[in-house]
C-alpha cells in the first residue's frame, strides 16, 4: 500500500489508468514535454498553466476534516479530505476550439470513469472518492481561449489512533 499524500495518490491513479485515444498520456512520464499528450501534476500550474502543453490535469489537496469513530475495540479517525481536480485544455496552434471542446469532454468523462470505478484502489488509505460538483471556469474571452474545469472530490480515509 502506498503512503503518499492523498492528492498524489489520486494523480497517480488517473495517470496509471488513463485509457483514451485523444488526448493520450505519455508512456514514459506523467510530466510529459509532448504538447499533444496530457501533463499530470499535483501542485504546479493549477491556476494558470504554461503554454508548453495543451492538456493539463492537476490534483490539489485541501484541509482535511477529522471525525472520531469507534469501530469495535479500536478508535479510528474518519478523514474527509477535499481535493480539486483542475482540468485545462488550451487551444492554440494546431488545436481548434471545436477540437478542444471535444477533448475536454473526453478528458472529463475519463476522469469521472476512473474516479467512480477505481477510486477505492488509489492507495494511501483511501476508501472512497466522492465526486461533488463540476465548475466551468473557462476563459473564452482571452486570446488564446482557455477551457478550464474544476472537479471537487472528497477522499474518505480511515486512520488508526495508536
Amino acid at each position: 500500500m502506498s503512503t503518499v499524500e492523498t492528492n498524489v495518490a489520486v494523480k497517480n491513479l488517473l495517470y496509471n489508468n488513463w485509457n483514451i485515444g485523444s488526448p493520450t498520456k505519455d508512456a514514459t512520464t506523467e510530466t510529459t514535454s509532448d504538447p499533444e499528450r496530457v501533463w499530470f501534476g499535483n501542485r504546479w500550474y493549477a491556476y494558470s498553466p504554461p503554454r508548453t502543453h495543451s492538456h493539463h490535469i492537476v490534483v490539489r489537496g485541501g484541509t482535511a476534516q477529522y471525525r472520531p469513530w469507534q469501530l469495535g475495540g479500536t478508535t479510528k479517525q474518519e478523514v474527509q479530505e477535499p481535493l480539486t481536480v483542475h482540468v485545462w485544455v488550451l487551444p492554440g496552434t494546431g488545436l481548434t476550439i471545436e477540437a478542444a471542446h471535444t477533448r475536454m469532454k473526453a478528458m472529463l468523462d475519463e476522469i469521472k470513469r476512473i474516479l467512480n470505478s477505481l477510486g477505492d484502489s488509489a492507495g494511501s488509505g483511501i476508501q472512497q472518492l466522492i465526486l461533488n460538483n463540476k465548475r466551468d471556469v473557462s476563459r473564452l474571452d482571452r486570446s488564446p481561449p482557455q477551457l478550464y474545469y474544476q472537479l471537487d472530490v472528497t477522499a474518505i480515509l480511515y486512520e488508526g489512533i495508536s
